[in-house]
């Protein structure tokens, strides 16, 4: 399992780092993807569940981040993210 998410997140642009389960592109942190966060369906599609992201640094030049710091003291970053 643990070669099929580091094909998987290397295929979305992610690259393994030290720890187990823990990849970066250079903008994104993601962690803990590990066996038991992902699931495969019989196609072989896999889903991740309960993994962590953590945005590196904050898109409007702030650091820390105004809206962590003003609203949401304990929150991640989430400057610039936009939905979809």
């Amino acid at each position: 399992m643990s070669n099929m998410i580091d094909t998987y997140m290397s295929a979305i642009g992610f690259t393994k780092e030290n720890d187990e389960g823990r990849y970066s592109n250079g903008t994104y942190l993601v962690w803990d993807v590990v066996p038991r966060n992902v699931l495969v369906d019989a196609d072989g599609d896999m889903y991740v569940v309960d993994a962590e992201i953590k945005r590196r640094g904050c898109t409007r030049g702030q650091e820390p981040c105004a809206y962590k710091t003003s609203h949401a003291p304990n929150s991640l970053c989430l400057c610039g993210i936009q939905s979809i």
